[in-house]
């Protein structure tokens, strides 16, 4: 029989039903005095749930990094936000992936709900994925929101959950990467130094597996004429709260918030959070990880080298080789087990081929997109 006596990640729950201060207690007892209350004497209030925010991509992946933004949902009755996060903080491959918990208390279980999703939506964590919008989306979910979740609920709705993560239909999904666009394109700039230009310029963005090619012409006064498939788009920027850019798109308002990555695969990388819009009520807002293909080569990051080469995805120690230079591997065949944040990942051969060469060795920490193996031709 195993005995857990520490305090469990969940405990907050309990704290904002009972209205009780497990940790004081806990203190009191190690000081040799008796428990404040007995069980019959608890009282419980309304209803509270608690979910752990991630360092994870959408699927479950746990990610390092640095954190370049952070701003927590405003203060509020029924709300508690256990964290230690602030702008410039560090997420490190020697922890789990949960960067804190966010709780919420209210007299019934929908409202519990709807005050959790409120404040998931006005959290923001730029720098690394996290799976914000996926807790939100499990929220929103008929069934959960029925009280019918049980142990199998990702595997009988993970599909419907993740499909929730997208906006539909087309016409939003392009106006929220076209907005995005915007928000990395002019991050530093204000509105009123985006002067007018007699000349458009022709951009290449990627947004996830698209590739957006925009024609941009600043007219004046933060306006901005944009061109995307023979189809002409007005937007009007506006400078936001808190650096936060205000971009209104054929007439529709949005806000987002975009930092810089530096550059990956020699191109720069941005991650940009939009809201407002036309996302669904229950989304609050969207993550999307953009690539600046302006100025860089035709085939550039990801072009011939790419399907030859298996990069780190994360921080991370390398636990195991399964191939060694001259074998002949089959795609999906396992080549590596890195281990991070508490769990062992299994990388797996992009195509078939023969190892070539092999850039780390069993036991040496490897970092985000460091070159791994070499597939030949």
């Amino acid at each position: 029989m195993e005995m857990n006596t520490r305090l469990q990640v969940e405990h907050p729950v309990t704290e904002m039903l009972t209205g009780l201060d497990l940790v004081e207690w806990q203190l009191r007892i190690a000081r040799g005095e008796p428990l404040p209350l007995t069980q019959d004497q608890v009282r419980w209030h309304g209803h509270a749930i608690e979910v752990r925010l991630c360092a994870e991509d959408d699927d479950h992946t746990p990610h390092t990094g640095r954190v370049r933004h952070f701003s927590a949902p405003a203060a509020a009755p029924g709300l508690r936000f256990d964290h230690a996060l602030e702008t410039g903080s560090s997420v490190t491959p020697f922890y789990d992936a949960m960067l804190g918990k966010l709780m919420a208390h209210a007299p019934t279980r929908d409202e519990a709900i709807d005050r959790l999703g409120h404040a998931l939506a006005h959290t923001q964590v730029l720098g690394l994925p996290t799976n914000r919008a996926f807790l939100a989306s499990c929220l929103q979910h008929p069934v959960f929101r029925a009280g019918a979740a049980l142990i199998p609920f990702l595997a009988d709705h993970g599909p419907t959950v993740r499909a929730a993560l997208q906006p539909t239909p087309a016409a939003r999904v392009v106006a929220a990467r076209v907005v995005a666009a915007l928000a990395a394109l002019y991050a530093d700039a204000t509105p009123a130094a985006v002067l007018p230009s007699p000349y458009a310029r022709s951009l290449r963005w990627r947004v996830g597996a698209a590739t957006l090619a925009l024609s941009v012409q600043e007219t004046g006064g933060g306006a901005v004429r944009v061109v995307l498939d023979e189809q002409t788009h007005l937007a009007q920027l506006q400078a936001g709260l808190a650096g936060e850019r205000c971009i209104t798109l054929d007439g529709v308002s949005w806000q987002a918030r975009a930092v810089a990555l530096g550059l990956v695969g020699g191109v720069p990388h941005w991650h940009v959070q939009v809201s407002g819009g036309s996302l669904p009520a229950g989304q609050g807002s969207q993550d999307l990880w953009l690539d600046d293909l302006s100025f860089a080569p035709r085939g550039a990051a990801g072009g011939a080298t790419a399907g030859r080469e298996l990069r780190a995805p994360f921080n991370g120690k390398l636990l195991t080789l399964h191939a060694q230079v001259g074998d002949t591997v089959a795609r999906g065949a396992p080549l590596l087990v890195i281990e991070s944040m508490k769990l062992e990942h299994t990388l797996a051969a992009p195509r078939d081929g023969t190892v070539e060469s092999l850039h780390a060795a069993v036991g040496q920490q490897v970092t985000p997109g460091q070159l791994l193996v070499t597939f030949g031709h």
